[in-house]
């Protein structure tokens, strides 16, 4: 991969990481706020909350991980490269899902 190309999915990744990072204390804002129970709303409807709150932390807590290891890679120069296969990932790819560990034909054959 061209020194550019990986400086692109560089800046991407980190401004992903930065967006991610923003969005999680988001949501623990928000679950401090439904355990708390400021805002009048029953116990019941804010456990949900916090159900939801958990469950989106959760998911951006693991793409926060992923977006970390892609820059991992980088660093190690080995972003880009399947690690199932050791294949380029093609480009669009990558612009699509930055933070990817495996080609698109490798990740496909994963989820069957």
């Amino acid at each position: 991969m061209r020194s550019s190309d990986m400086s692109h999915f560089r800046h991407r990744l980190l401004a992903l990481q930065v967006q991610l990072r923003e969005q999680l204390d988001a949501v623990f804002t928000e679950t401090e706020r439904h355990l708390k129970n400021e805002d009048g709303v029953s116990a019941d409807r804010d456990f949900e909350g916090y159900e939801q709150d958990v469950t989106v932390a959760n998911s951006e807590r693991d793409l926060l991980e992923e977006v970390s290891s892609a820059l991992a890679r980088i660093e190690q120069g080995e972003y880009g490269r399947c690690e199932d296969c050791q294949t380029n990932i093609g480009h669009e790819r990558l612009e699509a899902v930055p933070y990817a560990r495996r080609c698109a034909a490798c990740a496909q054959r994963r989820r069957w």
